[in-house]
């Protein structure tokens, strides 16, 4: 399914420019993914203006300064979740396995 190559490629995107590296083991990832969901969400029930989807500014769930806040559209804005989400599990499998990689 394309969804799921779309999804593998915004986390290997993550990856890739380390956007997720250093961040705090706070759940912020988690966060972040809930924030872009949201937006998506609020937007679905409209035709979307893309300009103004872009233009709006985070809500209270978007862990990070605002600056980094960047919507692209809704559909985007969910597989950006879900690589998201994928991140900050990968994050509690390495802190709960920190010797062998071993996940669940």
């Amino acid at each position: 399914m394309a969804v799921f190559d779309d999804v593998g490629a915004a986390y290997q995107k993550q990856l890739d420019n380390e956007m997720t590296d250093g961040i705090d083991d706070d759940m912020q990832c988690a966060l972040a993914a809930a924030a872009y969901a949201e937006h998506a969400a609020i937007w679905a029930d409209t035709t979307v203006d893309l300009q103004r989807y872009r233009a709006a500014g985070p809500n209270q769930l978007w862990p990070w300064s605002t600056q980094n806040w960047s919507p692209q559209s809704p559909r985007a804005d969910l597989v950006r979740a879900a690589a998201l989400i994928i991140s900050q599990i990968e994050k509690i499998d390495r802190a709960e396995n920190p010797e062998d990689g071993t996940h669940l």
